[in-house]
């Protein structure tokens, strides 16, 4: 019995006035410590590009900067643990970079495809803008539940120019 009530006693359940308060300090500092730290980590990234993109080469460049910023920010976003209170959201959120990760793949294959620049290849590049747009929006929701400053902020490549109209 003894041994539950130590238990109890650390997570904050009832014990001396002493003991009480002490555990949501701790859980406060726990959470304001990993949205410090992994914003730290999202200011670190360059943020996604906004400036009119004119060709696949330069399509295929920019996918490729962002792919690697993502990557390399999921990792190290991996390495700080969250506490408790936070897994879920944090792991929705991973979730949310997860599929940008393979939308910007996407963008990749079709702005490094044999016959790019057709308007069919535009318009398949602007519907993986989009929806990379969507998912980045969409972790943006899951960002400010967790508390995040910087991380998770949406953005994406405008859509290209199509060979027409310049």
């Amino acid at each position: 019995m003894a041994v539950a009530c130590a238990t109890l006693t650390v997570v904050g359940c009832d014990g001396d006035a002493a003991e009480g308060p002490a555990a949501p300090t701790v859980a406060r500092d726990a959470r304001e410590t990993f949205i410090a730290r992994s914003d730290r980590a999202c200011a670190a990234r360059a943020p996604l590009r906004e400036e009119e993109i004119e060709d696949f080469e330069q399509a295929g460049g920019v996918a490729r900067a962002q792919l690697s910023a993502q990557a390399t920010l999921d990792t190290e976003l991996r390495r700080i643990g969250p506490p408790p209170e936070l897994i879920g959201d944090v792991q929705a959120y991973r979730l949310e970079t997860g599929k940008v990760i393979r939308l910007l793949q996407q963008e990749i294959l079709v702005a490094e495809a044999p016959g790019g620049g057709t308007d069919a290849a535009i318009e398949r590049f602007n519907r993986l803008a989009s929806a990379v747009g969507r998912t980045l929006a969409e972790r943006q929701a899951i960002a400010e539940r967790i508390g995040f400053r910087v991380c998770g902020r949406p953005g994406q490549g405008p859509p290209l120019s199509s060979p027409s109209g310049g």
